[in-house]
């Protein structure tokens, strides 16, 4: 399934981020690079800045290439992040689980912070217009307070264990113990606290009419693919998803019930919005519908309120991309047909996004 009118919509919107992430971190004195997976060096060529940090996930190269928009020959190898991230750009860290993605920069005391929740990879799917195979990306400019809030939780990341120092030559373990998390009022998180996945929840609750819901990877094991799948009995429920067709267990079960499934080839973007019409508020976050996502992994999320201008940022990003989705269509003998493979399709699901044991350092 292929819509030329989305992939150009998906590379315009890479080149515009771009453009943004350069304009903003251009002049920055130290920044802070969140993301699952690396493979996207020229970027960083062009920021120049001082000093450059970046933390991604340390997984297997199965796992980090099947939850990829990127092909995965396009994901750096531990060689590449050596010769081409940690010898010329940037200190890297890898860390467990970590799939938050965010840019900071500001990081010393005596520097104002700016952030940025950046959906994104650092990868060319993302940020490479000219690459014809971009995915779907959100990009929210940060308040202060949310930014400062955001340098906070790049600390606390950074002193996160297990770890991995990526380094020109060698990696470095990092085994020294946890330091405490910083209270945050605006920032969401899954580990350790779970109020990523309590706020989601109550979202939905809240709705009164509608809610739009954006994906790259979903699973009806998931508790809020299920308090989903119960609102859409009352309410109009919208999901856009990535045609991965390990999906499709969970895209069958909300349309069954009601909610309007639509297929968005390369849909990266992780947005809730309720009430679009009358009284919208939203929450963006980096974690797919999945259970790693809200119980497990280093995830970050971010409310925004009816009031907020940012919301219409959201509104446009949907409105330009719902009339040109496909909607899932389910055959008569779908259900049937479905039985059999469900329970194979969820684990493999699971094996796609499981969160790999730490890779041994020598």
């Amino acid at each position: 399934m292929s819509n030329p009118s989305l992939k150009n919509l998906a590379s315009n919107n890479a080149r515009l981020n771009r453009e943004k992430l350069l304009e903003v971190f251009q002049s920055s004195s130290s920044l802070l690079i969140g993301s699952f997976n690396v493979g996207l060096d020229d970027i960083l060529s062009e920021l120049k800045v001082e000093f450059c940090y970046i933390v991604a996930s340390d997984v297997v190269s199965s796992d980090r290439s099947a939850a990829s928009p990127d092909a995965p020959q396009r994901i750096f190898d531990n060689r590449s992040l050596q010769d081409r991230i940690a010898a010329e750009h940037a200190m890297l860290r890898l860390i467990k689980a970590h799939h938050a993605k965010y840019w900071v920069s500001g990081l010393k005391d005596d520097e104002a912070p700016r952030g940025i929740f950046f959906s994104g990879d650092l990868m060319p799917s993302a940020l490479s217009p000219e690459d014809l195979s971009n995915s779907h990306e959100i990009l929210i400019d940060l308040t202060e307070s949310e930014s400062r809030e955001l340098v906070n939780f790049g600390r606390w990341v950074m002193k996160f264990r297990p770890a991995k120092d990526v380094l020109a030559s060698h990696n470095q373990a990092l085994n020294s113990p946890n330091v405490g998390l910083p209270k945050f009022k605006h920032l969401l998180l899954t580990n350790p606290n779970q109020s990523l996945r309590k706020d989601v929840l109550k979202i939905i609750d809240q709705a009164e009419k509608s809610i739009v819901v954006t994906t790259w990877l979903l699973d009806d094991n998931c508790e809020v693919v299920k308090r989903l799948i119960a609102a859409a009995r009352t309410k109009e429920v919208t999901i856009i998803a990535d045609e991965n067709k390990l999906n499709f267990p969970a895209l069958e079960k909300l349309a069954a019930t009601g909610a309007k499934v639509l297929i968005c080839p390369k849909m990266h973007a992780k947005i809730l919005l309720i009430d679009l019409e009358t009284n919208p508020s939203a929450i963006i976050t980096s974690a797919n519908l999945l259970n790693e996502g809200y119980e497990s992994g280093l995830e970050i999320g971010l409310r925004i309120n009816r009031d907020d201008q940012r919301i219409q940022n959201l509104k446009d990003f949907l409105s330009e991309r719902i009339p040109l989705c496909e909607p899932l269509v389910i055959s008569k003998n779908t259900t049937t047909e479905n039985t059999k493979t469900q329970t194979d399709s969820l684990k493999n699901i699971k094996s796609v996004i499981k969160i790999a044991k730490p890779i041994k350092i020598f």
